[in-house]
């Protein structure tokens, strides 16, 4: 709900007639609005999408006991008797009490069938008018004032934003990008498309226009502030997405879109899965070998229970690893490459593994001390060699 907007160069005294308020706006086709408490503030899907308001008018002073006809016009000097004539009114109604409401004032009511591609910012003035005669003003038993200044904004951010990459998830997706420096820019948006297995389609392209009209099953999802990744959820494990980031200002308009990124969610295990019997879960290697009863994640889980386990500082280890598992089994397996790298590496810390929990953490504990000691011996023991002088 935004509170009215009075011009302190408006003739008349702000507040004498009356208080009016925006109690509600519609939602535009992207469904995006950045600062949800402007609602004086429009953009271009507000104006694409002619999105309507409802203003709230009580009467005070004066005007709670005329009974006039209740109008709202749109103009530069409207309380002016002699420029009325050069104001237009957009709607009018009779009130039957203290308060009224005029329901519905779309912006182009307001703006006159605005250009939405014009790329600039247009201001309007708004004004409560209880009058005995439509469009003439009697200084006597008339009552005018400015009372809301809309503001519609069709203009884009320049600053065009570059991905670099993100992370797959179970049913979701992280996009990363480099960080905006633009004071215009107040959030960001990650448009995302159903794509074929490479992304071939193209239904996403750099420097394209987010209109959710365009495309077939595209979604966006909002965030504000001075971020470089965005968080997204509800996608389909193993369909192949195309995403692309839009800055957005502070009317919500969208920058051109960033470069395409082509991501596939995989699954990956989690603590509701259900698919370990013990509760626990070796989310990496799970993903990079494909199945939970793999020999190798059944040694790395040996290795979980019998050493990490029973070490000082274990359970720690393993809590913070099941806060990262998922995100990092996403990563791992994110290509052919580098799940087959992962899959190396873990297959040689298995036997290793193998190793550690045969001699149990006491002994490698006591191993490392006596290789320490024997260090700081030999450091006491063998003297420095000595320089010539």
């Amino acid at each position: 709900m935004a509170a009215a907007q009075n011009d302190s160069d408006s003739t008349a005294a702000a507040g004498t007639y009356f208080d009016a308020e925006i109690t509600a706006r519609d939602d535009n086709d992207i469904g995006i609005r950045p600062d949800e408490d402007n609602d004086n503030l429009f953009g271009v899907h507000d104006c694409l999408s002619n999105v309507a308001i409802n203003i709230h008018v009580t009467l005070l002073g004066e005007a709670v006991n005329s009974d006039n006809q209740l109008y709202l016009y749109v103009g530069e000097d409207c309380d002016d008797a002699s420029a009325i004539a050069d104001c237009r009114q957009i709607v009018d109604l009779n009130p039957t009490s203290e308060t009224a409401s005029f329901q519905d004032v779309t912006l182009s009511a307001i703006f006159e069938d605005p250009d939405c591609s014009a790329n600039d910012t247009k201001t309007a003035r708004l004004w409560l008018a209880l009058l005995q005669t439509e469009d003439a003003i009697d200084a006597e038993t008339d009552f005018i004032e400015e009372s809301l200044i809309i503001k519609l904004d069709t203009a884009p951010p320049s600053t065009q934003v570059s991905t670099t990459g993100g992370t797959p998830g179970d049913g979701s997706f992280t996009v990363e990008w480099d960080e905006v420096e633009d004071a215009d820019v107040e959030g960001f948006a990650a448009v995302v498309a159903e794509s074929d297995a490479d992304c071939a389609a193209g239904v996403l392209a750099a420097g394209g226009t987010l209109d959710a009209a365009a495309f077939d099953d595209v979604e966006t999802s909002y965030a504000g502030g001075d971020i470089t990744r965005l968080h997204i959820d509800g996608l389909e494990n193993g369909v192949t997405y195309e995403v692309a980031v839009a800055a957005l200002d502070e009317a919500g308009n969208p920058s051109a879109l960033s470069n395409v990124q082509c991501v596939s969610p995989v699954e990956t295990m989690g603590f509701g899965d259900g698919l370990a019997t013990d509760g626990q879960y070796c989310f990496i290697a799970t993903a990079v070998f494909g199945s939970y009863d793999h020999p190798t994640v059944k040694v790395l889980r040996g290795f979980r229970d019998g050493f990490l386990k029973k070490m000082p500082g274990g359970h720690a280890l393993i809590d913070a690893y099941y806060q990262r598992g998922p995100a990092l089994a996403g990563l791992a397996v994110s290509s052919d490459a580098r799940r087959e790298t992962v899959a190396a590496g873990l297959s040689l810390f298995a036997g290793l593994s193998k190793l550690l929990v045969h001699l149990g953490p006491g002994s490698v504990a006591a191993g490392l001390l006596l290789s320490l000691l024997l260090g700081l011996g030999a450091g006491i023991v063998v003297p420095a060699p000595r320089r010539n002088r």
